[in-house]
């Protein structure tokens, strides 16, 4: 990839953030690197379909990712104990997503914070269940220890879902005031945050409002027309070589 680094004329990274840490791990000059945000727009289906069986009655806090570690579901395990212990009304938790190997010891943790009846694992789901899902959801939980180009709390807040963001480097660029965040591994803040958004009902609107503001430019039209402008740039330069080169 250093090789690469070296040779290409140009690099498109899906935020600044990306932008700046790209171009200080392999010295490559900010204006070889062109910022093209992803676009959220049809990525689901027009109508919701149902949600998917199993999926709890009541409230529930929703985090679709596949079960890896650096996902870290740990963490909300943790963050729904600490509820329970300070006997603070926080809804359930409803995970989707493949197993990557760590579905087991999460089922495990929540055996032993005495949580498991509280915690829903759906697998993998339809895109129209994923619909139903952000619909019905008090919030999208987002804790990855990995970002900031997660399409998660995008679509989320496209479809009107509360999001509570992992506060790492780059989604504040994503999303502005338009998501709760808390530090990726402090189940406190998270514990906090999720009772905040649950039990607050002026400020989820605030965030609905704020976050849909936040991507309303996040369009497929926006998104092809910067490609359109990378790729002009590579068209201009292409023709200083021969067709043949």
């Amino acid at each position: 990839f250093t090789q690469v680094a070296r040779d290409a004329a140009y690099f498109q990274c899906n935020s600044r953030d990306v932008v700046a840490r790209f171009t200080r791990a392999y010295g490559v000059h900010p204006s070889r690197c062109f910022h093209t945000y992803n676009a959220v727009q049809n990525r689901l289906p027009a109508i919701a379909g149902a949600l998917p069986a199993g999926a709890p009655p009541g409230p529930f806090f929703f985090y679709p990712a596949q079960a890896w570690p650096h996902k870290n579901h740990f963490t909300l395990l943790q963050a729904l104990a600490l509820a329970k212990q300070r006997s603070s009304p926080v809804a359930d938790l409803v995970f989707v997503g493949s197993d990557k190997g760590n579905l087991a010891y999460l089922r495990a943790v929540a055996n032993k914070l005495g949580i498991a009846e509280r915690v829903h694992f759906g697998g993998f789901v339809s895109r129209g269940e994923l619909k139903a899902l952000y619909r019905r959801a008090t919030a999208l939980v987002f804790p990855s220890l990995l970002g900031p180009n997660n399409l998660p709390p995008q679509e989320a807040a496209t479809l009107g879902c509360p999001v509570i963001l992992s506060d790492l480097p780059g989604h504040r660029e994503q999303l502005g005031d338009g998501a709760r965040y808390a530090p990726a591994l402090d189940a406190a803040a998270w514990s906090d945050a999720m009772h905040h958004v649950g039990t607050d009902a002026a400020y989820r609107t605030r965030l609905i409002e704020n976050g849909r503001r936040a991507v309303s430019g996040y369009t497929t039209d926006a998104y092809v027309a910067r490609r359109g402008e990378l790729l002009a740039r590579v068209a201009a330069l292409r023709l200083l070589w021969p067709p043949d080169a």
